[in-house]
C-alpha cells in the first residue's frame, strides 16, 4: 500500500533542506557586508585639543598647537612635526603646506620638509599654494604686493601696483597647468563698496578683470575650464579672461555652501540655510546641487555639521551619523561609536572622513 503521509513528510524535509541552504547563502553573502558597513565607521581620537588651529590636509589633518605646525594621520598618528613659533598662521594645499609669521614664509611638503623658506622685505598677509605655484601677498592692507615663486622658491612673478587702493581678499591657481591665478580685491575708493575678481597667467599679465558689485564672493572654484564663483546672492559663471556667463547663473539667497567635492559626475555643491558657517550650528535642512539637478534633503534630526563625499552625503548629530547616497533621497543612520557625544564640526577630509569635536577632545571620524 501507497503511504501519502510518508511521502508527505520527505517533501516537508526536502523544503527544509532548499530553504535552510538558501538562507545559509544569504546569510554568508549578507553577514559580510554588514560587518564591514559597521567597520567602516571608526573614530580616532587625534592629539590635538579643539582650541588648536586644525585643517584638512588632503587625507591627512594639519594643526597648529600655538608653536608648531603638526601633520596627523585618520588614526592620530604623528607624520611630521614643524616648528615656527608663535604667532603663524597656514594655508594647507593638496599637497603641500604654506607657513608664514611676520616677514617669514617657510613652504613645506607633504613630509613636511622645507623645500624653500624665505625673509621677505614685507610683512605677510597671507599665502597660497597650488600644484605648481605658490603665491604670496605681502604690505600694507591697501596697498598689497602678489609675489609669485615656483615651489621651490624661484622668482616668476609679480604685481607691485595693481592693487593699491584695494583690499586684497583671495586668490588661488586653476588652469590645465595650473598656471593661472584669480584674484579677488574689495575697491572702497568708489561710493559703493565693490568686489573685482582678476586673473593673471604666471609669468605674463593680467588676462581679464571683472567688477561683481556689492555681493562679496567667498568660493571659487574651476569646472569645465570656467571660473565658478560663489557669492552672498549666486553662483556666477566667467571665463578665464572674467567674460560672465549670465546664463549660467543660478540664485542661491538664502543659502550658504558648506561643502564641495568632486562626485561621480563632475562637482557636488552643499550648501545650508546662511548662518551655518560656524562652529556649533546646527543644521537639518540641506541644498545639493549636483549633475544638473537642485534638490533639497531633510536630515532626520539636528546636526553639527554636513559634509560631501565622491558618492554619499552625510550629517553628523550628537550621537548618530546619517549618510545618503549622492543620487538617493534618504538617509541611514549609524550610531557614533564615541564615548560622550558629539558637540561640534570642524572639517571634512579629502577620502570620506572628517574631524568632529567631543568637548575639547577632536576625533577623526572615518565614513561608511
Amino acid at each position: 500500500m501507497y503511504d501519502m503521509p510518508q511521502k508527505k513528510r520527505r517533501n516537508q524535509w526536502y523544503y527544509l533542506i532548499i530553504i535552510a541552504l538558501v538562507l545559509f547563502t544569504v546569510l554568508a553573502i549578507v553577514m559580510p557586508r554588514l560587518a564591514s558597513k559597521k567597520a567602516a565607521l571608526s573614530a580616532s581620537l587625534l592629539p590635538c585639543s579643539t582650541a588648536d588651529d586644525i585643517r584638512a590636509f588632503g587625507q591627512n589633518i594639519v594643526y597648529y598647537d600655538g608653536a608648531t605646525i603638526h601633520c596627523v594621520n585618520t588614526l592620530g598618528k604623528e607624520l611630521w612635526a614643524f616648528t615656527i613659533g608663535e604667532g603663524a598662521d597656514f594655508y594647507a594645499g593638496s599637497t603641500a603646506v604654506a607657513a608664514w609669521s611676520g616677514k617669514q614664509i617657510y613652504l613645506l611638503g607633504s613630509d613636511g620638509k622645507s623645500t624653500y623658506n624665505d625673509m621677505l622685505d614685507d610683512t605677510i598677509q597671507f599665502a597660497r599654494v597650488g600644484e605648481s605655484y605658490l603665491a604670496i601677498v605681502t604690505g600694507s592692507e591697501f596697498e598689497a604686493t602678489l609675489l609669485i615663486k615656483d615651489l621651490e622658491g624661484n622668482h616668476v612673478d609679480s604685481e607691485t601696483t595693481a592693487f593699491d587702493g584695494t583690499l586684497l581678499l583671495d586668490c588661488g591657481f586653476f588652469g590645465s597647468q595650473r598656471d593661472y591665478l584669480w584674484t579677488l580685491s574689495l575697491d572702497v575708493d568708489t561710493t559703493v563698496i565693490e568686489t573685482v575678481l582678476s586673473t593673471f597667467q604666471a609669468g605674463k599679465m593680467t588676462t581679464g578683470t571683472a567688477y561683481l558689485g556689492e555681493y562679496i564672493p567667498y568660493f571659487v572654484y574651476e569646472e569645465d575650464n570656467q571660473i565658478k564663483l560663489i557669492d552672498t546672492r549666486s553662483l556666477r559663471v566667467f571665463s578665464q579672461n572674467c567674460a560672465e556667463n549670465t546664463g549660467a547663473s543660478r540664485l542661491l539667497y538664502g543659502w550658504q555652501l558648506i561643502d564641495s567635492r568632486r562626485a561621480q559626475k563632475g562637482r557636488a555643491l552643499l550648501l545650508a540655510p546662511s548662518g551655518t558657517n560656524t562652529m556649533g550650528y546646527t543644521v537639518t535642512e540641506l541644498r545639493l546641487i549636483y549633475s544638473g539637478n537642485d534638490r533639497r534633503l531633510s536630515l532626520p534630526s539636528e546636526c553639527h555639521g554636513s559634509m560631501l563625499s565622491e558618492s554619499a552625503v552625510y550629517g553628523v548629530s550628537p550621537t548618530l551619523l546619517y549618510r545618503c547616497g549622492i543620487n538617493e533621497n534618504k538617509f541611514t543612520a549609524y550610531a557614533l561609536p564615541l564615548e560622550g557625544s558629539c558637540t561640534g564640526f570642524i572639517c571634512a577630509l579629502d577620502g570620506g572622513a572628517c574631524v568632529i569635536a567631543v568637548g575639547s577632545r577632536a576625533f577623526c571620524l572615518t565614513l561608511p
